[in-house]
C-alpha cells in the first residue's frame, strides 16, 4: 500500500498504488467519519484494477481509464480492488486549478490512459516541487481534454510557498508515520523536531487542517493511519492477525483486536469475511 500526495492549501493530489488488497470505504466510514476539506470537488481517475464509487444515489464501478468528477467529497464511498490497484485523485477549491462541479460527471481517458498513468508513477517518484508542478500542469492539460472543469495553469503557479517549519514537520510526520512497526510515538517527533509535545499537538493539528487531511492531532493521525492500514492488510490472501500487528506497531495480536473493537470495527476475523459480502 503506498500512497503519494502533491499537497497545497487550495488544492490536492493523491496517487495511490495497492497491491493484492481491497480498500473499503463501508469498513471505515461508520467508525472514522471524515475529516478535513469534505466540501471539495474531486476528480478520480482509475489507471489500474477496479474501484466501486458511490455518490449519494449514483453508484458505477469503474475500470482503468474511467474518470468521474463528483462536487462533494464527503459523499463518496470508494472500495478499490485488484492484484494492482492504481488511481490519482485531485480535490481543489473552486476558482484555483478549476471550476465548481455541480453534478457527478463520467468520461474516458481512452488514449491517454497511458500517459495519465506514466505522469502518476512519476510524480510519486520525484521529492522536487518543481518537477512534480510540472507533471501535473502536464496531467491538468490531458484531464481537461475529457471534459474535467479545470483551467490551464503553468507549473509555477501551481507550487506554495510555505514556511521552512511546515515543511519540515511534513518530512518528520512522513519519517515516523511509514514506519510503523517502529510504534512511533510523539517523543519521535520530538527528537527530529526539537518542538515540546504539547506545542507538536498544535502544529499537528493545524497542519492536518491546513491541507485538508483526514485526521486532528498527533494521536488521532496515528491512530487512524494504524486502523486503516490494518483493516487493509487483513484483506490480503493468507494475512495473519500475529503478523499485522506486529507490521503496525502493537505490542500484540491482542492490542491490535482491542484498537479495532475500540473503534467499531469488525474483528481482523471478520474484515475479509465482511469484504467478501460488501462487493
Amino acid at each position: 500500500m503506498t500512497t503519494h500526495a502533491l499537497v497545497h492549501a487550495r488544492y490536492r493530489v493523491h496517487i495511490v498504488r495497492n497491491h493484492n488488497v481491497t480498500c473499503d470505504d463501508d469498513l471505515f466510514l461508520p467508525s472514522l467519519p471524515r475529516l478535513g476539506h469534505t466540501a471539495r470537488p474531486v476528480l478520480t481517475a482509475i489507471l489500474d484494477g477496479s474501484a466501486r464509487m458511490r455518490v449519494g444515489s449514483f453508484e458505477r464501478w469503474l475500470v482503468p481509464g474511467d474518470v468521474v468528477v463528483v462536487p462533494e467529497k464527503g459523499l463518496v464511498s470508494m472500495r478499490q480492488q485488484g492484484p494492482l490497484f492504481h488511481s490519482v485523485a485531485i480535490e481543489w477549491t473552486p476558482g484555483t486549478i478549476g471550476g465548481a462541479a455541480l453534478q457527478p460527471t463520467c468520461g474516458r481517458l481512452d488514449g491517454d490512459l497511458p500517459e495519465v498513468s506514466r505522469l502518476a508513477r512519476t510524480m510519486a517518484q520525484t521529492d522536487q516541487p518543481e518537477t512534480a508542478a510540472h507533471l501535473f500542469a502536464e496531467m491538468l492539460a490531458l484531464l481537461r481534454g475529457f471534459g474535467a472543469p479545470f483551467e490551464a495553469a503553468e507549473s509555477g503557479a501551481l507550487i506554495e510557498t510555505i514556511p521552512e517549519a511546515i515543511r519540515k514537520l511534513s518530512l518528520a510526520l512522513d519519517a515516523t508515520l511509514t514506519r510503523l512497526e517502529a510504534n512511533p510515538m510523539i517523543v519521535d517527533l520530538h527528537a527530529l523536531l526539537g518542538v515540546s509535545p504539547r506545542q507538536l499537538q498544535r502544529l499537528v493539528t493545524a497542519f492536518n487542517a491546513r491541507y485538508g487531511f483526514n485526521s486532528s492531532g498527533w494521536r488521532d493521525t496515528l491512530n487512524r493511519r494504524r486502523l486503516l492500514v490494518g483493516a487493509t492488510m487483513m484483506t490480503a490472501a493468507g494475512a495473519r492477525t500475529e503478523g499485522v500487528a506486529h507490521a503496525l506497531g502493537y505490542a500484540s495480536p491482542t492490542s491490535f483486536c482491542h484498537a479495532l473493537d475500540a473503534a467499531g470495527m469488525p474483528s481482523p476475523g471478520e474484515i475479509s469475511r465482511r469484504v467478501d459480502h460488501l462487493q
